[in-house]
């Protein structure tokens, strides 16, 4: 324990509660460096990238599936002005809001949007909760979690309009 990476950050947009993910000590600089404002150069070739101390606004989100199940999720950005909407699936076991957590902040500030869901196949692998599968009350299979990405999807196309849809994946959602 002795080893252990810890953070302890304060201020006003530091996320409550805990960071999402796992600390590595490679990435204690850069989160601080992130946290005071400077400018990470590349040329510094700083191993570690910033912990996601400060949370990216999101608003809750909740989609019913053909087969219907409640998915919770989160929405990143400005949906109706983005350049495109990003679908942003989680691997199994795990959640969105963890998953994507270090780099929501930098898609939206380069002009998207993105909604994360929590699959219904998943759980709290990487740190957090996914609140779909909480709700579920039951482990499923990750191939069960096939109508959430048609759901998510089908939102998604609905919101971007003429706009590109991208579904992001990771691992079987992929």
């Amino acid at each position: 324990e002795e080893t252990t990476t810890f953070v302890i950050a304060n201020g006003p947009s530091v996320i409550q509660g805990g960071i999402p993910g796992t600390p590595q000590i490679v990435d204690l600089a850069a989160t601080a460096y992130a946290h005071l404002g400077v400018e990470i150069d590349p040329a510094w070739e700083l191993d570690g990238t910033p912990l996601p101390i400060e949370r990216t606004p999101s608003t809750p989100i909740r989609l019913e599936t053909a087969d219907g199940v409640s998915v919770f999720g989160e929405t990143y950005g400005d949906l109706a002005a983005a350049r495109a909407i990003l679908l942003l699936f989680h691997q199994g076991g795990a959640n969105g809001p963890v998953e994507y957590g270090r780099i929501v902040g930098r898609l939206v500030e380069r002009g998207y949007a993105a909604i994360s869901i929590d699959q219904r196949s998943g759980g709290t692998m990487l740190g957090g909760h996914n609140r779909t599968a909480d709700a579920l009350g039951r482990d499923v299979h990750y191939c069960d979690a096939y109508p959430d990405l048609e759901a998510s999807l089908a939102a998604a196309r609905e919101i971007a309009g003429e706009r590109p849809v991208v579904a992001w994946g990771s691992s079987y959602s992929g």
